[in-house]
């Protein structure tokens, strides 16, 4: 009977369970970096002062489609917003392609960096780890 009373009064297993309302973060369902525009050329050629701006295609899994334009320094900012928001966590951010000292506005050079950004948003809009970010909703955000 000593048994008997030892199990009685034994408290249940403690059984954790998950009750906050979680929210899938993933809201993109592709992203695509179409192409780009070199601002301040004249006829095709680039002049002093001139800059490339970057076509980015966001299709979300409501079906929305959001088009806009950012400067590769857009980019660079949001990748050091990242880091800082990321930094604890042990995760790393992407790495952006190149800049580029010499034939910025190469056809050739402008390609790989084009790749190099959609690469770069893939990474980051299809990861439920980084999707879900203020950071990186406020890049996607039309102006």
């Amino acid at each position: 009977m000593a048994a008997e009373t030892l199990r009685e009064v034994q408290p249940d297993p403690i059984v954790l369970e998950d009750h906050t309302t979680q929210v899938n973060p993933l809201w993109t369902r592709s992203v695509e970096v179409i192409g780009y525009d070199i601002v301040g050329s004249e006829r095709g050629n680039p002049q002093p002062g001139s800059y490339v701006v970057w076509k980015v295609t966001i299709r979300t899994t409501q079906g929305a489609v959001l088009r806009f334009q950012r400067r590769y320094s857009e980019f660079d900012a949001l990748r050091n917003t990242l880091i800082k928001e990321f930094s604890g966590r042990g995760l790393s951010i992407p790495e952006l392609p190149a800049k580029a000292l010499v034939a910025r506005f190469d056809g050739r050079f402008l390609e790989e960096r084009r790749k190099g950004l959609e690469y770069f948003l893939q990474q980051l809009l299809l990861n439920p780890e980084y999707a879900d970010s203020y950071a990186l909703r406020a890049f996607a955000k039309t102006h």
